[in-house]
C-alpha cells in the first residue's frame, strides 16, 4: 500500500503543466491525471489513517472533477429555443 505514494506523486506532478496549458484537451488530460493522483492519495491516506490528507484529497478530487468536466469538448448552448454553438476558448492557441 505504501507504493501508492509514488504514482500519486507522479500523476500529480505530470498533471500540473498540462492543467496550465492553453489547450483545453491538454487541461482535460491534466485534470484526469490529478483525479488519478487524488485516488492514490485517498487510498494511501485511508490505509495510513492520515485523515487530514484524505479530507484534503477528497476536496481536491471535487475540484479536479469540475476542471475535468469543464474542459470536455464544447457543448452547444440553448437560449430561447435557439442553439448557439460556442467556439472553444482556445481557438488558434498553440500552448
Amino acid at each position: 500500500m505504501d507504493l501508492l505514494q509514488w504514482p500519486g506523486m507522479a500523476l500529480g506532478l505530470a498533471g500540473g503543466p498540462l492543467v496550465a496549458s492553453t489547450l483545453a484537451r491538454r487541461r482535460h488530460l491534466g485534470f484526469g491525471l490529478w483525479l488519478g493522483s487524488n485516488a492514490c492519495w485517498i487510498a494511501w491516506g485511508t490505509h495510513a489513517g492520515a485523515w487530514g490528507l484524505v479530507g484534503m484529497q477528497v476536496a481536491f478530487c471535487l475540484s479536479s472533477w469540475l476542471g475535468w468536466r469543464n474542459t470536455r469538448e464544447p457543448r452547444p448552448l440553448t437560449y430561447n429555443s435557439t442553439t448557439i454553438h460556442v467556439p472553444s476558448s482556445t481557438a488558434g492557441a498553440e500552448g
